[in-house]
């Protein structure tokens, strides 16, 4: 599979909206992980239903890499940009591109439904998810737009993903992911009745995620340093209320606050700035050393600034691979402390 980029001119500058990641690489990863699902699903009755999911799946991670470039350019050309302050030469980027996956995943879903059209139990948690997904991304747009104040953000998603976005939202889902199909594994043969409803459960937490992991794959390759595209507070918050909602599908709310340590650490490091004790700008980020190009520590109160403090000034790209290794590390114990730890 080639990977295409798309280029267009403006001002007798040259823009490219290539992705950071080549597409054969995460479309192979996407493969293997969907193999791993249907091969745990072999023995379940849903097992010709995720057949078929799957290959829709992977049709919206490819809809996504050829329609990406496209919303980017429409962005850059309709002046939704913002400027990328952790860069010395503060290059406007085009924000929020999170829209796009965001409704590319509502008209996926909202279509999905009509698995439990004989199930009106099960479909009437289905469309309240949904709309709480819906509603909670709008309010991210229109945080995008308005720019809301910091007391109203924190009432009204309750504390979301903080900002840490898209990448670390990819790996909770996978833990998330992973810990469906283990509980799909320990239920599957027995004949309570609770086993049939357990496996109902995660199932329906699969059915959401699946979609989620395929679209923003994609988008996260153009996200990815250096960002061809902000994903914005759109996403952020669409990928916060996902997280919630999923885990109230499947009934595992505290096994996810396992998966949460970084945001639980972040959140609980801004609480002098969210409540104004300590003034709090709209962009709580690192300050830029413009001789060495790398990021240091400001004096604002979060995870990213206390990294740069304990490990010293850093840049960008390293950053980021820092912050993604922590989320992998934190979920890989979460997952560990859930099936390996006797809390009883």
């Amino acid at each position: 599979m080639k990977s295409k980029h798309t280029e267009y001119y403006k001002h007798n500058k040259k823009i490219c909206f290539r992705e950071n990641i080549p597409e054969r690489y995460l479309f192979a990863f996407l493969a293997i992980y969907f193999l791993i699902v249907l091969y745990v699903l072999k023995n379940t009755p849903y097992k010709s239903i995720i057949i078929f999911y799957i290959i829709t799946c992977l049709l919206l991670f490819k809809v996504s890499f050829i329609c990406l470039p496209k919303f980017i350019q429409f962005l850059n050309e309709k002046g939704l940009c913002g400027l990328d302050l952790n860069k010395i030469s503060k290059d406007k980027v085009a924000e929020p591109i999170g829209l796009f996956p965001s409704i590319l995943y509502f008209i996926f879903v909202l279509f999905y439904q009509l698995l439990y059209y004989n199930d009106h139990k099960i479909l009437l948690e289905y469309n309240a998810g949904l709309l709480s997904i819906i509603f909670m991304t709008f309010l991210g747009f229109i945080d995008d737009i308005l720019e809301l104040k910091w007391r109203y953000k924190v009432i009204l998603p309750f504390f979301g993903i903080n900002g840490l976005e898209i990448g670390q939202s990819l790996i909770i889902s996978f833990f998330i992911s992973i810990h469906n199909l283990i509980e799909i594994i320990l239920n599957i043969g027995r004949e309570s009745g609770d086993s049939e409803l357990i496996l109902k459960q995660h199932f329906l937490s699969i059915i959401f995620t699946l979609p989620f992991i395929s679209i923003n794959l994609a988008t996260f390759s153009f996200n990815f340093y250096p960002s061809r595209g902000f994903v914005g507070n759109t996403l952020t918050y669409f990928c916060g209320i996902f997280l919630a909602v999923v885990s109230i599908f499947g009934h595992y709310s505290k096994t996810l606050i396992l998966f949460l340590i970084p945001q639980f650490l972040n959140f609980f490091l801004s609480l002098p700035q969210l409540f104004n004790f300590i003034p709090c700008p709209r962009h709580r980020l690192p300050t830029i050393n413009t001789k060495t190009n790398k990021l240091s520590y400001s004096y604002n109160f979060t995870l990213i600034n206390l990294i740069l403090y304990l490990c010293g000034p850093l840049s960008e790209y390293h950053l980021v691979i820092l912050l993604l290794s922590f989320q992998f590390v934190t979920c890989s114990m979460g997952l560990f402390l859930r099936y390996f730890i006797d809390t009883t």
